[in-house]
């Protein structure tokens, strides 16, 4: 039989978190966190990681394992999840994949294969070009990632113009036949656009209140402010705020944007998925996962 993982995904400030951990605490799990921006030491408030106690309650793997400004691919992320749900069955736990990095979860739960790394040349030229560039050549030459990819983070969107220069295919399309690892229970957690916009406006001010700007310093002084922007959101633009490029009024206004752009096109990713049991109550989903283990 293959391995039973449940895949909590959602939004960005949708509940992810909350519900996991419930759901873990009850059906003797353990999380594997799947966020693009949480696996770098440092980013903690921006990325809402689990709290010290939170993490108590139940073990979490994949926060906090590179350094800001390192590279860090998809195809790393999933051999390290592979490794930590491994590691999770072999205890007699339940892993619990959960976050809103979609091409991440998708990776695991559809063993995706990678291309082979770029040309350095081609990396080279690529890199002198702007972000808005980049964005009209992936338009032209693979427009299904374009639609779907997240459009504000400069480094996927640079990497998927290599793959579809360097390869001829999408970076979508580009996997091999590969059958899948796992047995899985996609759970989507489900609000309203309105209360969920609530939510992240809500949630940048807590950041806000918590030292985010100063989280932002920190991480300028550690890497670059171009590194910074291509973390894209919130971070690019309280980066712009610190570096004296906008006003702190305008870095608010634009976070929020920012944020519920990406929430839509987190969205529109997951809602590709007809297998996703999109949930509005912890019953509900205790009901499935009950049904799944």
């Amino acid at each position: 039989m293959k391995t039973k993982v449940i895949a909590i995904v959602g939004p960005t400030a949708s509940g992810k978190t909350v519900l996991a951990i419930k759901l873990a605490t009850k059906f003797s799990g353990e999380i594997v966190s799947a966020d693009s921006r949480a696996i770098y030491r440092g980013l903690d408030i921006g990325t809402a990681k689990p709290t010290p106690a939170e993490r108590k309650l139940v073990p979490h793997h994949l926060l906090d394992i590179v350094n800001v400004g390192e590279r860090f691919t998809v195809a790393d992320f999933k051999k390290l999840a592979d490794k930590a749900i491994q590691n999770i069955t072999r205890r007699g736990k339940v892993p619990f994949l959960v976050g809103g990095t979609g091409l991440y979860i998708d990776a695991v739960l559809q063993n995706f294969q990678f291309p082979p790394e770029a040309d350095p040349e081609l990396r080279y030229h690529l890199d002198q070009e702007s972000h808005e560039r980049l964005l009209e050549i992936l338009q032209t030459i693979d427009a299904e990632t374009f639609n779907i990819i997240d459009r504000g983070n400069p480094r996927r969107v640079l990497r998927a113009v290599e793959v579809a220069l360097s390869t001829g295919e999408s970076f979508q399309r580009f996997r091999q036949k590969s059958p899948v690892l796992y047995q899985s229970l996609v759970l989507g957690v489900q609000l309203s656009r309105k209360k969920l916009y609530e939510r992240i406006d809500h949630r940048f001010e807590e950041w806000v209140d918590q030292g985010l700007l100063d989280e932002v310093r920190w991480v300028l002084n550690e890497t670059s402010a171009e590194w910074v922007a291509s973390l894209g959101l919130h971070y690019k633009w309280v980066a712009a705020y610190l570096t004296g490029a906008v006003s702190k009024q305008d870095t608010f206004t634009k976070s929020k944007s920012a944020l519920h752009a990406f929430a839509r096109r987190q969205l529109t990713w997951f809602k590709r998925n007809k297998n996703i049991h999109w949930v509005e109550s912890d019953q509900e989903a205790e009901r499935l996962v009950k049904k799944f283990l």
